[in-house]
């Protein structure tokens, strides 16, 4: 599920916000998607990793 979601973001090309059901990822959400996309798939990747 989290390869998904980091497949999805990686390709999202507008300024959105979305929501998940996990805790982790509060800090998914938020303004300024574009401007923390870089950081949202850093998070996805160490919890990938993890």
């Amino acid at each position: 599920m989290l390869i998904e979601l980091k497949t999805f973001v990686e390709h999202l090309t507008c300024d959105c916000s979305f929501i998940t059901h996990h805790t982790v990822f509060a800090s998914l959400s938020g303004p300024h998607f574009l401007e923390r996309k870089s950081q949202i798939i850093d998070v996805l990747s160490n919890e990938i990793e993890w």
